[in-house]
């Protein structure tokens, strides 16, 4: 652990410069956590302590904090540079490391926190909105530059990676994102000298994030004490910064790929996107809305950090369990080498963790018992014996004569009535697309039923397997979708 008490720009004036100004009284808490003794290091986070602190010296700063510090070293610190906030023209509080939050709240982790729960956090970390209402008194001439990296400690429930919201008082500027980007605008713009803190904020762009109000004159770094000017009433910061659920979210600037792994979360926890593409329209912003309603969350339809990492823990949850059912029912049919236990994994797992291997086994056992179950239903000749053949061979040789010769047998092929010709209308209405095809006949699987191959055709199989679902539940058995239909099987009952 390095610890710095205080480090005044005197003691080293005479190597730095050959003529010192008349600096103002300004004070910065200085704090690089990167060695975590529970939890990922970012060993790049205390590499960058030393230019910044050169950059603060250099515009004059007595700097307190330090490097790695731990629960007791970062109190320390903190009281010291408290005391010196009495005396100072102008506050800077710097904090580069782990940063984790609950909801709204936000703390930054001191290298030896060890918590199982939110509780741990409130009184083993410090809290962001506490530092930024401990430098309200200089109402306009103070910041808090925050750091983050978006490791984290290990999962605690209700908390993730975030600074939350803080609340920041008038007067403060609070400017956080990235570690590297954060040290990088501070020693590049906002400490340099003379230069205002808006046109350091209009330098650096959107590369950072901007809370709270400041004085559109203050300067970090001012060669004198006559640079510091407060205007009242402050000014708002630029409306480009102001945090909306929609900036919020586009600030975590999702690829594709990772909007489909939202997609793929609230689908597996029944929350229905109306496909897995990566884009977020109509059907995935009133999925994430229910989401957020249903775990007590604002129901705003856009996304935050926390709750994508909640989304992920969830959805994993959930990938867990199907997994574990999985090879349950693998355990109980395919694992028994049958050919009926295998046929009945693959119709309930038809895309499982064992189907290739199910697959295989009843290539195995060759076509001639295929040939044989089939010659068995001809002789027969009836509806029973063609569907214990589709039962027993969900992917034989002679699987759609069998169906023919089933619609020939029941008449089915003759029913077209007023009906299901009105049925199949009011589904080709619905616009239905392959991606939501696929998910009804996913979900079909999961309740039990099975309506074939799971590849967004609805054939045969799957209007049988639609038809058995309605009259399950007393619905009009058309075998066609219908939105009741869908809004009972995303239901489940």
């Amino acid at each position: 652990m390095t610890r710095l008490n205080l480090i005044r720009p005197g003691l080293m004036a005479a190597a730095l410069f050959s003529a010192a100004p008349v600096w103002a009284d300004s004070v910065a808490l200085l704090v690089a956590n990167g060695d975590y003794e529970n939890g990922r290091d970012e060993r790049a986070i205390t590499r960058d302590y030393d230019a910044v602190l050169r950059a603060y010296q250099q515009a004059g700063y007595e700097v307190y904090g330090g490097t790695n510090l731990d629960r007791a070293e970062l109190a320390r610190q903190m009281e010291a540079f408290e005391d010196a906030l009495d005396d100072a023209d102008i506050a800077v509080v710097h904090l580069t490391g782990q940063t984790m939050a609950a909801g709204d709240h936000g703390w930054f982790l001191p290298v030896d926190i060890d918590p199982d729960s939110a509780t741990d956090f409130e009184f083993g970390a410090l809290s962001l909105s506490a530092i930024a209402q401990m430098l309200a008194p200089l109402d306009g001439r103070a910041a808090l530059f925050i750091g983050t990296s978006m490791r984290g400690l290990r999962d605690v429930d209700g908390v993730a990676p975030g600074i939350g919201a803080i609340n920041a008082p008038l007067g403060l500027l609070v400017a956080s994102g990235p570690a590297s980007d954060v040290n990088r605008g501070v020693t590049n713009e906002f400490l340099r000298r003379d230069a205002r803190v808006s046109d350091a904020i209009a330098r650096i762009g959107t590369r950072l994030t901007y809370e709270g109000f400041i004085s559109s004159r203050l300067v970090l770094a001012p060669r004198n004490s006559s640079a510091i000017v407060t205007v009242r009433p402050p000014q708002p910061l630029p409306p480009a910064v102001v945090r909306t659920p929609q900036t919020i979210e586009a600030s975590l600037n999702l690829s594709r790929d990772q909007r489909r792994r939202v997609q793929e979360n609230l689908t597996l926890l029944g929350y229905d996107t109306r496909g897995i593409d990566g884009i977020f329209g109509r059907g995935s912003r009133s999925a994430i809305e229910n989401w957020q309603r249903d775990e007590g969350l604002d129901a705003t339809g856009f996304l935050t950090a926390p709750q994508i990492a909640r989304l992920e823990r969830l959805g994993n949850a959930a990938r867990r369990e199907a997994e574990a059912a999985d090879e349950a029912y693998w355990t109980r049919t395919g694992a028994l080498g049958t050919r009926a236990e295998l046929n009945r994994y693959l119709e309930r797992y038809p895309n499982g963790a064992h189907a290739q291997e199910a697959r295989r086994a009843l290539q195995e056992l060759g076509s001639e018992a295929d040939q044989a179950a089939w010659d068995l239903a001809r002789d027969r000749d009836t509806v029973r014996a063609y569907e214990r053949y589709l039962r027993d061979y969900p992917d034989g040789l002679y699987n759609r004569p069998a169906r023919a010769r089933i619609r020939e047998l029941d008449g089915s092929a003759d029913r077209d009535n007023e009906g299901t010709n009105a049925a199949r209308a009011a589904e080709r209405a619905l616009g239905l697309d392959n991606g939501t095809r696929l998910l009804i006949e996913l979900r079909l699987v999961a309740l039990g039923y099975r309506p074939g191959a799971t590849d967004g055709n609805f054939d045969a199989a799957t209007r049988q397997a639609i038809a058995a679902f309605q009259r399950d539940r007393n619905m009009p058995e058309t075998g066609y979708i219908s939105a009741p239909v869908i809004s009972a099987l995303l239901r489940g009952r």
